[in-house]
């Protein structure tokens, strides 16, 4: 039984750097959350990808994360992306 399926408080950090434009596969490969793209690309078919609360079904979208850009996949990885 899932008692919170909110985001948790603690949230760990991954340092992006500059604002760039980033394709969805190659961010959750950058961020640890899937060993491949083939692997990622199945994450994001099945509905396993929320930024920032919006679920990306488009393996091939292009995203620009800002400051403070809540990357979840899954039911338990989630990662901020900060500057």
């Amino acid at each position: 039984i899932f008692v919170n399926k909110g985001t948790p408080d603690e949230v760990p950090e991954f340092k992006f750097g500059e604002q760039h434009e980033i394709n969805i596969l190659d961010l959750i490969i950058l961020v640890n959350f899937a060993p491949s793209k083939g692997e990622a690309k199945r994450l994001v078919t099945q509905g396993g990808v929320t930024l920032d609360g919006e679920k990306i079904t488009d393996f091939q979208k292009v995203v620009t994360p800002k400051n403070g850009t809540i990357l979840k996949v899954g039911k338990r990885k989630f990662i901020k992306l900060i500057n």
